[in-house]
């Protein structure tokens, strides 16, 4: 049996067969980082927009080899939006996603809203499914993992569950299977990222701009 749990701090398991606690002192392994990506439609950062997270392995050198990529990813993200069913976020098709993603509570959707109204999205794969499993996820540079919208006035960010648990990952022990137990990384870094998109009125005040400058150059 194989099992990911999301951090030893998270008490959330992913399963496809059986559920289980993992032991305790789990061996180290290279970090994690994982970004949130937040563009806007402009002006400003009050305009809404779009996001995306992407997740990457980061080799320290040290502990347990994460070299293999990621096997789970849960993130809790706060102001974004939910649609209906969670079906305003997308999860990357490309990276072993599986749905419904089995936790030590039972099957659940890959996308839920907290009482809090923190986004919880957990993507995994199923590792006792060693064929259907993708390796190297995040390992040459930043993967994808999901994305969606957010609405005008909200500036997402990291958040936390109605546990106060908050975003954290695992990687593959090896590749291709059988798998063992998911490696919890040495450390996993947050990071927000923003990008504006200028409303057309700037966009043509900045083409003109731009021609001016070409003109003097001529």
């Amino acid at each position: 049996m194989a099992c990911n749990k999301l951090g030893t701090q998270f008490r959330l398991l992913v399963c496809a067969i059986a559920l289980f606690v993992l032991p305790s002192g789990l061996a180290l392994a290279d970090s994690a980082e994982i970004t949130l990506d937040l563009t806007f439609f402009g002006p400003g950062t009050s305009s809404g927009g779009i996001w995306e997270l992407f997740g990457r392995v980061d080799d320290t050198g040290d502990g347990v080899d994460g070299s293999f990529g990621f096997s789970a990813i849960r993130a809790l993200i706060d102001g974004v939006d939910f649609g209906t069913n969670g079906d305003a976020v997308a999860i990357a098709t490309d990276i072993g996603a599986i749905n419904p993603v089995l936790t030590s509570g039972g099957p659940r959707l890959p996308v839920l809203m907290t009482a809090g109204g923190t986004l919880d999205i957990i993507y995994a794969q199923d590792i006792s499914s060693p064929s259907f499993v993708v390796g190297f996820v995040g390992t040459t540079g930043n993967a994808l993992i999901a994305s969606g919208t957010f609405s005008p006035g909200n500036i997402p960010s990291f958040g936390d569950d109605d546990s106060g648990l908050t975003t954290d990952a695992l990687f593959l022990d090896v590749f291709p299977g059988p798998f063992g137990n998911s490696e919890s990384p040495d450390s996993l870094s947050l990071t927000v990222t923003q990008t504006i998109i200028p409303e057309p009125t700037s966009l043509a005040l900045l083409a003109c701009g731009s021609l001016a400058l070409l003109r003097r150059r001529r």
